[in-house]
């Protein structure tokens, strides 16, 4: 988590709220909150997305997160590729974090909605494949899509 001090204590951010507006959600989304919740809700509800909470992945297991020449710094929050910093949005950062930490293993849009959005993205939006078009855009070399890569009808990979 941003500002964690190092005592090891990684957790979820649950915001709970009256302000069921998109724009409040949006911004909160975007400032780190991993999920949004408007009042009035039903316990039911509420539990099924505490339970999805926790069974992301911490997001400080380490600190560095690499393929080839391409570096993620999770405390640090950048990201460089042949030592040249690329700049990310926190969805961008979120997304490639998890694809680097599962290295070599093929992630469904199902897997990728539920560990790097949250439960009230619309699976059939194009959100996922919109933000690995910006990632490819910002990392690969060359005109090269030499880091993530599409397996057709399964969904993404990296190495």
């Amino acid at each position: 988590m941003p500002g964690d001090q190092g005592g090891g204590q990684n957790g979820s951010i649950l915001v709970l709220s009256a302000m069921p507006e998109s724009a409040t959600k949006v911004e909160l989304l975007d400032a780190g909150a991993d999920d949004y919740l408007s009042k009035p809700f039903s316990i039911d509800e509420f539990l099924a997305r505490v339970r999805a909470l926790l069974r992301r992945p911490n997001r400080i297991e380490g600190e560095i997160l690499t393929y080839d020449d391409l570096v993620l710094n999770i405390k640090a929050h950048t990201v460089f590729r042949a030592k040249k910093e690329i700049h990310l949005t926190p969805k961008e950062f979120m997304l490639l974090e998890y694809l680097l930490r599962n290295k070599g293993a093929v992630l469904p849009r199902s897997l990728i909605l539920e560990h790097v959005w949250n439960m009230d993205t619309d699976p059939f939006s194009n959100t996922i494949e919109s933000h690995i078009l910006s990632l490819r855009r910002k990392i690969d070399r060359d005109g090269k899509r030499d880091v993530i890569h599409t397996v057709p009808g399964v969904g993404y990979k990296i190495g």
